[in-house]
């Protein structure tokens, strides 16, 4: 017995949301636009990435080999930036001990007004949502050692500009 198209449930979707305190990933996931006249470049969101990845991914259930290709190359850099991710949040709590010593501990500082995003994206979506939390922990962090004389600013501001240039190569790939 075969069932009408019709009758058939459509693709499934999950919907959640994150909550992030940083302005630097909050622009990860809303993006920006490019405005010739102050010379800033257009950043793609996270919105407007899963929207492409959707796309794309439907092209390669339809068997386009372009397609299949370029979501091998998104789960590579994917890869990728959980791998710098793990360096970074491994550097910094090694810097913390170092400074400070095993007695003492820190706080993430957070947002006095967070912004809290309800997505509903797709699972590559999804998978650089939870890397754009972690971004944000990371930017957290870094700030608070630069606060706390734990990291001198040229050090930090250099390690904050690396991370994002990483977060915005995986959503422009």
């Amino acid at each position: 017995m075969t069932i009408p198209n019709a009758q058939l449930p459509g693709r499934l979707e999950g919907r959640f949301s994150i909550t992030l305190d940083t302005f630097e990933a909050v622009l990860a996931i809303r993006g920006r636009r490019e405005d010739k006249s102050t010379n800033t470049p257009k950043i793609r969101g996270l919105y407007e990435f899963s929207s492409f990845l959707t796309t794309i991914y439907s092209a390669a259930e339809l068997g386009d080999p372009f397609a299949d290709y370029a979501l091998v190359q998104v789960e590579d850099k994917i890869k990728e930036i959980e791998t710098v991710l793990e360096k970074e949040e491994t550097r910094a709590k090694k810097n913390r001990l170092e400074k400070s010593g095993a007695k003492v501990s820190y706080d993430l500082p957070r947002s006095t007004a967070p912004t809290e995003f309800r997505l509903s994206v797709s699972h590559y979506g999804a998978v650089v949502a939870r890397l754009i939390v972690r971004y944000d922990n990371m930017v957290l962090d870094i700030k608070n050692q630069m606060h706390l004389g734990l990291v001198r600013p040229v050090l930090g501001k250099e390690q904050l500009r690396k991370l994002g240039e990483h977060i915005r190569s995986l959503l422009d790939a």
